[in-house]
């Protein structure tokens, strides 16, 4: 049986090994290579993560090449001149205040680029002193759409948006150029580049002696896109007119910093990320049930089982029965009386709530105890008579011991 034991620990862990086998070869085998989801991060070297950009940019530039990870008012030097401000994300997230601040930056003699969606509520609005009403961006919802530059003869450059294994939808967003002759007009924008030549996909205001430049589909700046032939010459005419000698890269406005709960307004949660990819999701699921296995296995008793103690018995009744003995054997009768009357007291108190008082009337006793009990009076009254017999004979007579026995006895089985 120890042997038998001995080997349970070893089966565990066999067992518990084949199933992690079992599960890495499942990952390996059915998790996706490439997470096809848009993140815009600049470590991310997935399809729609911006890491290829970014190191292009921070090699060419070197030292002139400042992220920026605080507060872009406190880290942008506004006496700049020939300076690009860059941002890329879904969302920008930022003030009155920081808007202003890079409008300035931009009336120096440089150049700011905004590449996000929704910028109709978020930034647009803010770079004027002048109202400018909200209004609704436009979009083409298609797997492959084509953009030009205005007023430039080349030809078209194409995007496509890849999911998995095929093509999907996306939606291209832009102006339509009604909205932009009626809404923007009080900042005198320029149209930059077209999508199916109805649609403003970038547009750029004039600041001072700089431009701010807003575009609307920052997916045409990731990984995915960039490598390609037609992405590359896109970027590279986007800011050919431009004379550039320093970057800022804003990481900064992807969070919601200005909102209620600071900084924490835009984290993503550790365990949506987790269940957000297929390999981290199976991993965390193994690791459950590797847990549950070990708790299940190890939850036996590993020490020897305490024997149970024997059952307590109950000697009362045997220790009176032989201290009665002892008293009748040597013929203390009288004692033995009183203590049978004792006893006879007590079970009328403790079920009755009847107590005999200091000096008590046995008659008036018998016919209260009677009324409770439903034993006659008479036969109370011979418990205290055959103990009065007792008590006053000389030689006590057992036949009075054995009949105030009877007596009693008859009471406590017969009552109520």
């Amino acid at each position: 049986m120890s042997n038998r034991r001995n080997y349970i620990p070893v089966l565990i862990v066999i067992a518990i090994s084949v199933v992690a086998l079992i599960t890495y070869l499942y990952i390996r085998m059915y998790t996706p290579k490439y997470d096809w989801e848009t993140n815009y991060r600049i470590e991310s070297k997935q399809p729609y993560g911006i890491k290829l950009l970014y190191d292009v940019l921070k090699a060419d530039y070197t030292d002139k090449f400042i992220e920026i990870n605080s507060i872009p008012s406190l880290k942008i030097n506004t006496n700049d001149v020939s300076s690009l401000y860059i941002f890329i994300n879904a969302h920008f997230y930022s003030d009155s205040i920081e808007v202003a601040h890079l409008a300035n930056f931009a009336r120096k003699g440089n150049v700011v680029f905004v590449s996000a969606q929704n910028l109709t509520y978020d930034f647009i609005p803010y770079l004027s002193n002048q109202s400018i009403n909200y209004f609704e961006t436009s979009g083409v919802v298609d797997s492959t759409i084509k953009v030009r530059f205005n007023n430039v003869a080349k030809s078209e450059y194409r995007f496509d948006y890849k999911y998995n294994k095929g093509y999907g939808k996306y939606f291209w967003e832009g102006i339509d150029t009604a909205a932009f002759n009626e809404y923007l007009s009080v900042l005198k924008p320029e149209a930059v580049s077209y999508i199916k030549d109805t649609l403003i996909n970038c547009l750029r205001i004039p600041c001072g002696k700089g431009w701010v430049i807003v575009h609307f589909n920052p997916i045409f700046f990731t990984n995915f896109n960039y490598c390609n032939e037609d992405g590359l010459n896109y970027v590279n005419q986007l800011f050919s007119s431009y004379s550039i000698k320093q970057i800022y890269w804003d990481e900064y406005s992807k969070s919601d910093h200005y909102s209620k709960d600071g900084a924490a307004g835009n984290q993503e949660s550790v365990f949506r990320y987790i269940f957000s990819q297929k390999s981290l999701k199976w991993s965390w699921f193994m690791i459950i049930g590797i847990t549950l296995l070990f708790l299940i296995f190890n939850i036996k008793r590993r020490y020897p089982v305490v024997p149970l103690l024997p059952e307590n018995k109950n000697t009362t009744l045997e220790y009176t029965h032989a201290i009665a003995m002892l008293h009748y054997q040597y013929g203390n009768v009288k004692f033995m009386a009183d203590e049978i009357l004792k006893q006879f007291f007590v079970f009328v108190k403790n079920k009755y709530g009847i107590t005999k008082g200091e000096e008590p009337d046995y008659n008036a006793f018998a016919q209260v105890v009677s009324k409770s009990s439903g034993i006659s009076p008479e036969k109370i009254i011979g418990i205290f008579l055959y103990h009065k017999e007792i008590l006053e004979a000389g030689k006590p007579d057992n036949t009075y011991f054995i009949d105030l026995y009877k007596s009693t006895d008859y009471f406590y089985k017969n009552c109520k």
